[in-house]
């Protein structure tokens, strides 16, 4: 961490860790020594977590709370969250493992991967996805596709429910049912 400035900043409702862009010289460059950190955090499981900027995979346990996650270079894996969900500008797979939802639902924009949610028992979802290069499908026995043409589907899990909005994914979207831990 010599080559490069971290910064930590907290107060009672936040923290924030950033990594400042080092310039490591022309040789580091060509060689292929760039710094990189590996951050690992011990949070309360009661928490809403935001993650801006990534260049790197984020990889989140079970947490009681809303998950927002922007601008990731890699892949996003969140084993459970509940509230509502956020996910945009992601270059890389996505998993998230879903316990329940409030009316803002889920959110998924501008995907370069492929996304899989993991549905809790008895969660009713409405699934709507347009601009889409790839596909919906699902292994849930009360999956109902409900409309498949050019890129935009509809489909509801269950009676349906809270939503979920996928727009603009370059990759395919599945739905099963979630591990229970």
């Amino acid at each position: 961490m010599q080559r490069r400035k971290i910064t930590i900043e907290n107060s009672p409702t936040s923290l924030k860790i950033r990594g400042e862009k080092g310039d490591v010289g022309f040789f580091a460059r060509f060689f292929g020594s760039n710094p990189s950190e590996r951050v690992t955090l011990k949070l309360p499981r009661q928490i809403s977590l935001v993650a801006r900027g990534v260049n790197g995979a984020v990889t989140v346990g079970e947490i009681e709370g809303p998950v927002e996650v922007h601008g990731v270079n890699g892949q996003v894996d969140v084993a459970q969250a509940s509230g509502s969900a956020e996910i945009h500008g992601i270059n890389g797979n996505i998993s998230i493992g879903l316990r329940q939802l409030d009316k803002d639902g889920v959110s998924i924009n501008g995907v370069n991967g492929n996304i899989e949610l993991g549905l809790s028992e008895g969660l009713n979802v409405d699934l709507e996805a347009h601009g889409m290069n790839g596909s919906v499908s699902s292994d849930l026995p009360d999956f109902v596709l409900e409309k498949a043409k050019h890129g935009s589907y509809s489909a509801h899990v269950g009676s349906g429910g809270n939503s979920i909005s996928a727009n603009g994914i370059n990759g395919n979207i599945h739905l099963r049912r979630a591990t229970t831990p």
